[in-house]
């Protein structure tokens, strides 16, 4: 298995839990529709928390199509920084500690991302729709959920995708090697 197919691999297994957290959504809704002729349950925020039901499941089933359609492209982004005859000539891969590691940093930054997004949305609209609708002779409460934890989260899995290389071979040279003995 060359290198490229072991991070295209990884990127498609992220699709499918993409796909499954979408399917998770479409059950959520069907259990809000199921409450929809109580209207003190309605009347509840009900009706909002469809809307965002909606809005996950359409953005989690858009990222399992994108990610299943430009899996390839993907791995040869993440893999731009390593020279192309380590993941491109090669005949087999050796799947060795390294490259287990490499996949795995990879895959938990892609699946951190991939879950925060449409928090970040949904919080990005919460505050539109805060400063839209907000009364200038009211004082307005803050937002019980802060964007800024949300804009963290894909920071650091940005960076957790693109510093799976630097951070594997950390690793790799000073924690693993006390475990040379271990294969």
């Amino acid at each position: 298995m060359k290198k490229i197919d072991l991070v295209h691999t990884t990127i498609l297994i992220i699709a499918l839990l993409a796909g499954y957290s979408a399917l998770e959504q479409l059950l959520a809704l069907l259990s809000l529709l199921s409450y929809s002729t109580d209207l003190y349950y309605m009347r509840g925020g009900a009706s909002q928390g469809a809307f965002y039901t909606v809005i996950n499941m359409i953005l989690y089933a858009a990222c399992c199509v994108i990610l299943i359609r430009n899996g390839r492209r993907y791995a040869a982004l993440i893999l731009k920084d390593e020279p192309e005859g380590s993941w491109e000539d090669a005949a087999q891969l050796q799947l060795d500690r390294q490259n287990l590691i490499f996949v795995l940093l990879v895959g938990m930054g892609l699946y951190t991302l991939l879950q925060s997004i449409p928090y970040l949305f949904r919080d990005l609209f919460d505050l539109f729709r805060e400063k839209i609708g907000a009364d200038p002779f009211k004082a307005t409460k803050p937002s019980s959920r802060p964007l800024i934890f949300e804009l963290l989260r894909v920071t650091l899995a940005t960076m957790l995708i693109y510093a799976a290389a630097p951070i594997t071979n950390f690793i790799n040279q000073h924690i693993a090697s006390r475990l040379k003995g271990d294969s």
